[in-house]
């Protein structure tokens, strides 16, 4: 995989599963919304055909995820979400979806954009995947699912089930 990620362009790849959300704010509002950080996320999946889920107690079970800043590169931010959670797995990074959210200004002829980048973890290892002490201190619980969660829905729902 390239090691330059835009998730812009990933929008009209056909191969990688997209949406996009606008949702109209406030001119005053604008400000709050320019500090909004995107997102990295990543499937690992073992052979039982679970994924693994991390909650980090802001937002209940979903796929390990990490912000990802304007100056920040994607790959290093799912390489760092895997290395942190699997410490001694084999694996390669392949985009698997990409959602887009466009915050409209109303009464400007401006939008702010903010992504959310879901990687799959493919390797041939995942049966040996054992979460490490440092995914337990990152989060407050790490487990593996064979479905969504019920307390959990919408955007993050939805990318769970990509791998369940």
């Amino acid at each position: 995989m390239s090691v330059m990620i835009d998730p812009e362009r990933l929008l009209e790849r056909p191969d990688i599963v997209s949406t996009t959300e606008t949702v109209r704010i406030d001119p005053d509002a604008a400000p709050e919304y320019r500090t909004f950080d995107s997102h990295a996320a990543v499937g690992i999946t073992n052979e039982r055909g679970e994924v693994l889920l991390a909650d980090d107690g802001a937002h209940g079970p979903g796929l390990p995820a990490r912000a990802v800043s304007r100056n920040d590169r994607w790959i290093d931010a799912a390489t760092a979400i895997v290395e942190g959670i699997c410490a001694e797995l084999e694996y390669e990074l392949a985009v698997r979806k990409v959602r887009r959210t466009r915050f409209a200004i109303e009464q400007r002829d401006e939008q702010i954009s903010m992504y959310n980048v879901i990687f799959d973890v493919e390797s041939e290892e995942t049966a040996k995947v054992t979460p490490t002490g440092a995914a337990h201190e990152q989060y407050d619980s790490v487990e593996w699912a064979s479905s969504v969660p019920v307390e959990q829905s919408g955007a993050m729902a939805e990318d769970i089930r990509l791998f369940v």
